[in-house]
């Protein structure tokens, strides 16, 4: 068990606060409450910035190593309810509470309140251990000086704007 990190760091360029920072490794983690936001079968980390906010916390942490951790979670109840609330066929209901729950127990408890009647039987339980994706990278000290030189030309810009 690991508690998340609450500290934030800043330097003369940039600031931030990762997820957790342990064996001079950086990581932040991503809750998806979709399978359209999850990578479940993706082998690269097809978004940029989350690289670059990882390359930030790298900078700010002295670290040697960076990991983006998505991690695949059930859609809070609230959440459900709101989805399916408008919806009175209970097939349709189970259809779309299917793409928010991950795991059985949770799925029949909110089955059996919302639409115990539906004839579907299609929910498969994504176990634990396919719910979790980790991509891994080295920080990039090319990132920090490329950063540098745009946060400058920014602050000269903006001076500039203000002497007018």
């Amino acid at each position: 068990m690991v508690k998340k990190n609450t500290e934030r760091r800043s330097n003369e360029y940039t600031e931030g606060e990762c997820d957790l920072f342990l064996n001079k490794t950086v990581f932040d983690n991503k809750c998806s409450w979709s399978l359209d936001t999850f990578p479940m079968f993706e082998n690269e980390c097809q978004d940029q910035k989350y690289e670059d906010q990882l390359n930030v916390y790298a900078w700010l942490w002295d670290a040697e190593k960076m990991t983006l951790c998505y991690t695949l979670i059930d859609a809070p109840y609230e959440m459900v309810s709101d989805a399916i609330k408008w919806e009175n066929d209970p097939d349709k209901k189970y259809k779309i509470a299917e793409r928010m729950i991950y795991t059985e127990k949770y799925f029949n408890e909110i089955k059996e309140e919302f639409f115990q009647n539906s004839t579907r039987n299609t929910f498969i339980e994504i176990p634990e251990e396919k719910r979790i994706k980790t991509f891994n990278f080295i920080p990039d000290l090319n990132f920090r000086k490329d950063l540098k030189l745009r946060v400058k030309l920014c602050r000269t810009y903006i001076n500039s704007l203000l002497n007018k």
